[in-house]
């Protein structure tokens, strides 16, 4: 959410080696990539989803709602939310990007 956002979240990574990066189509990554792609980005989901997700980014960005309101409220449901099953594949796309251009950001 907070690339959506407009702000850069540097993240900590636990167990960075461990850590699985996601693929819209695994079959046309990199030879060297390929064994650390965990699965595949479900892309039908996020398109689906996206006119909610903007609408709960534009909620949040006017204070309207809080980002711990919205979770809280995801928690509720007792299956999970389709919007937030949808962020947690942008979540996944923007680790993936943060993972492959952290090296380059220490490099000059």
């Amino acid at each position: 959410m907070t690339s959506l956002l407009g702000f850069l979240f540097i993240t900590r990574i636990r167990d960075l080696p461990s850590t699985r990066l996601y693929a819209f189509d695994s079959a046309s990554a990199p030879n060297e990539l390929r064994g650390l792609i965990g699965s595949k980005i479900r892309e039908g989901v996020i398109v689906q989803n996206w006119p909610d997700a903007l609408r709960a980014l534009a909620t949040m960005a006017t204070g309207v709602i809080a980002p711990s309101q919205l979770l809280k409220k995801f928690a509720a449901y007792p299956r999970q939310h389709e919007l937030a099953v949808a962020l947690r594949e942008i979540g996944r796309v923007e680790r993936t990007l943060f993972i492959i251009d952290c090296p380059l950001r220490h490099v000059k």
